[in-house]
């Protein structure tokens, strides 16, 4: 059932927006709410609304939706139900397809206009709006159910695995002395390899090991959330004033290489054979973040910006060169 939650009921896209606001039912219903509070919590769901909706694709959130209440509906295998198909059976004829429309049709989290209205003239009262919502009724109902029925037992099973596994692992060690067992990793420091290396992710495209700011002034467009860039950038960029960072005209911003990275690998430090920083990692290609599963050395390409870049900005954008000092002293 936890999966069921995590990956088809959180798998529709405004479900996983409902949950988001549930800050902000929690501080409205409080003996005495925080104007601050909430004006922050408002503030921060606006700004990331904007975000959310940019690449929003309705049409097929909702087709998502109702394939995910479908399967819910029709697994022989749950032993229980949340109380939400109780309400699609009594008002919607059984039918999800249908609930999942009205949802859409309804419920603001599935549409912009109306999520922005409610927030920038949010009060306390316009809560009980917010719990009526047909999309916010949908989250709660489906991680109520986990959390009433399913939470705790599956807490008390992890405990239960955690003591069993030691006193496995105890019995192993026992047993094959000469054995040499490795720790478990979680949650300590470990290290992935690789080379500093293009690819060729399909039939007649090929990309090569880094990008230049060049490329970035490619992508350079005013007033857009994720391309704009600041004046001094541009300055520095059309007068090629790269410092000690740049090789003549060019100033390399990231690279790719082989290392097989996963979630949580962001902001790694990338070394070099000889234990020097050359970038930090901070993503991986989109043909290769099936690497979880399956790691193809062919496709599967970390991306790192360079710290020559990472230098530059701190020199020369941000006139910072008294950090570039404390650094190189450092060294």
């Amino acid at each position: 059932m936890r999966d069921y939650v995590n990956e088809a009921g959180m798998g529709i896209e405004l479900v996983t927006l409902a949950y988001a606001f549930i800050p902000i039912k929690q501080e409205s219903e409080k003996a005495n709410p925080s104007d601050s509070t909430l004006h922050a919590l408002s503030k921060s769901m606006l700004n990331s609304l904007t975000g959310y909706f940019k690449d929003y694709n309705r049409a097929l959130d909702l087709d998502i939706c109702k394939a995910m209440l479908r399967m819910y509906k029709t697994d022989k295998n749950l032993p229980s139900l949340p109380d939400v198909f109780k309400t699609i059976d009594i008002k919607f004829g059984g039918n999800t397809d249908t609930y999942a429309e009205y949802i859409f049709e309804k419920s603001l989290f599935a549409d912009k206009i109306k999520a922005d209205a409610f927030l920038i003239s949010y009060t306390p009262k316009k809560v009980k709006k917010l719990k009526a919502d047909p999309g916010y009724i949908l989250m709660m109902s489906l991680l109520s159910h986990y959390q009433e029925n399913y939470s705790s037992k599956i807490s008390e099973l992890q405990n239960k695995v955690e003591i069993l596994n030691r006193r496995y692992m105890k019995a192993q060690m026992e047993m094959q002395k000469d054995k040499i067992f490795y720790p478990d990793a979680n949650s300590t420091l470990r290290v992935a390899w690789g080379k500093v290396e293009g690819y060729k992710p399909n039939d007649g495209a090929e990309y090569k090991w880094y990008t230049t700011l060049d490329g970035v002034m490619e992508k350079y467009k005013p007033g857009d959330e994720e391309f704009d860039l600041p004046l001094k950038l541009i300055e520095l960029w059309q007068k090629k004033d790269y410092g000690q960072w740049g090789k003549g005209n060019v100033l390399r911003t990231c690279f790719i290489a082989s290392n097989h990275t996963t979630g949580g690998n962001s902001g790694s430090p990338v070394l070099n054979a000889d234990g020097e920083l050359i970038g930090l990692n901070f993503d991986r290609c989109w043909e290769g973040t099936m690497s979880d599963i399956i790691y193809n050395p062919d496709q599967c390409r970390n991306i790192s910006v360079d710290i020559n870049y990472v230098m530059f900005v701190i020199d020369k954008f941000a006139g910072a060169g008294n950090i570039v000092k404390e650094i190189k002293g450092n060294i």
